[in-house]
């Protein structure tokens, strides 16, 4: 399948996820849980933004491989092929809340390694898009 296509699929599949974890950030108020219901709420909350975030920032260097050659789409795959689990292990055994002076919780976690995702991503897709002999 054309690179392009796979974009596109990406896309498309990306902003409905990310339009579900949206949904999904805030349980009780959506309808989700009932409000005395702490452990869903917890739970699908945390799913929710680590979903959220990652989508995202999968959204965000999707856009900018949109526009990128080839070699850029393919050194980008290379890197999230790997990236992504380690980063779902990291925030899966992750402490729900951390009571050590690094705060290093679900939470933290999720933002941290989404913003990496994202800084890293969009430094390949430029690094590769410009390197390329026009």
């Amino acid at each position: 399948m054309e690179y392009k296509k796979k974009i596109d699929i990406s896309l498309i599949a990306f902003f409905v996820i990310s339009t579900v974890s949206f949904y999904i950030l805030n349980p009780v108020k959506n309808g989700l849980c009932g409000d005395t219901d702490i452990r869903c709420g917890t739970l699908l909350g945390d799913i929710g933004m680590s979903t959220f975030l990652f989508s995202v920032s999968l959204l965000v260097a999707l856009l900018f491989l949109r526009w990128s050659k080839e070699p850029s789409f393919i050194s980008w795959s290379r890197f999230a092929k790997y990236y992504l689990p380690i980063a779902a292990l990291l925030i899966i055994f992750s402490p729900t809340t951390d009571s050590s002076i690094f705060g290093f919780d679900k939470e933290f976690m999720s933002w941290f390694l989404s913003s990496l995702f994202l800084v890293i991503s969009i430094i390949i897709i430029f690094y590769k898009h410009f390197r390329q002999p026009k």
